[in-house]
């Protein structure tokens, strides 16, 4: 299991610490498993592989649909809105024109 942001003070441990099994497709908020879409994984996923730089948008779209499909302006910010309201308002911060970022910057 990958572990990922998830308290204020980004402290490992506690009731909020989020974790991620990508095989098994299970994300986990303390003790609590969070059902997520397949977008809403993908994204996470997403974010996790460059957790604390910033992931441009484009980029996230094409990571999950393949850029095959032409996708509305607002999709991503739709999955990333279900993301923290499952796993906390403070876990992905967005960099307006650009993207967005999980956890604190590097």
């Amino acid at each position: 299991a990958a572990f990922f942001a998830g308290t204020p003070n980004g402290d490992a441990a506690g009731p909020d610490r989020n974790s991620v099994d990508p095989v098994r497709r299970i994300v986990m908020r303390g003790d609590q498993h969070i059902r997520l879409s397949m977008h809403e994984f993908r994204t996470l996923l997403a974010l996790m592989e460059r957790q604390g730089r910033v992931v441009p948008r484009s980029h996230l779209e094409d990571l999950i649909y393949g850029g095959s499909t032409t996708i509305e302006s607002n999709t991503i910010a739709v999955y990333v809105h279900q993301l923290r309201r499952k796993l906390g308002d403070s876990l992905i911060a967005t960099v307006h024109g650009y993207g967005y970022r999980l956890g604190p910057e590097r």
